[in-house]
């Protein structure tokens, strides 16, 4: 799955890996045929396209710059900004890297405090777009999150349709979620 998605952020940068051959571009798709490819192959394989894939993708992005990160590309069959996409390849890596080390028995890793505050700060974000999908608007409510294991980091996010995220300030908020950003983040 992993080799899945960097391969397919790799190619939709232009800097497609050689011989990668899937040519899927939905998640499931693209995962099954990059699991029916590897099926009988050392999980070595996988690992170093996972890192030739990897290194493309940051070596490209590297090269744009941060003023292109605002850029649009295909992400899974929608539009994304390469921000957001480099910011959801993160969590995944994160996420399903933490899924191999349960299943082989060791403990999961938290991402450095840099990386980590992005990603909480990006699933701040989040809050409201999953309230909208769920018809769950609450416009003139504020919810501020504070993160334990972040030096107390915190914002406040508006719940409405217009949906911000803000360092906290003084404004009076109608909850307060206090919890580690590894969590949320999870």
């Amino acid at each position: 799955h992993l080799v899945a998605n960097e391969s397919l952020l790799a190619f939709h940068l232009g800097v497609p890996v050689p011989d990668i051959p899937e040519t899927a571009t939905d998640n499931e798709g693209r995962t099954a045929q990059a699991r029916a490819r590897h099926a009988s192959r050392p999980p070595a394989q996988a690992v170093a396209e996972l890192e030739a894939a990897a290194e493309a993708t940051a070596t490209e992005i590297a090269a744009r710059g941060e003023a292109r990160l605002d850029a649009p590309i295909d992400w899974w069959g929608r539009r994304s900004t390469t921000q957001m996409t480099v910011l959801v390849r993160a969590f995944e890596t994160w996420i399903h890297a933490d899924d191999i080390r349960r299943a082989i028995g060791t403990g999961m890793v938290v991402p450095p405090p840099a990386s980590l505050l992005t990603m909480a700060h990006a699933a701040c974000g989040l809050v409201p777009r999953t309230l909208a999908a769920r018809g769950g608007y609450r416009p003139g409510r504020l919810i501020r999150f504070r993160f334990t294991d972040l030096g107390d980091a915190a914002w406040d996010v508006d719940l409405g349709p217009a949906a911000g995220v803000r360092p906290a300030g003084d404004d009076a908020v109608d909850a307060e979620i206090v919890t580690d950003a590894a969590t949320l983040c999870r």
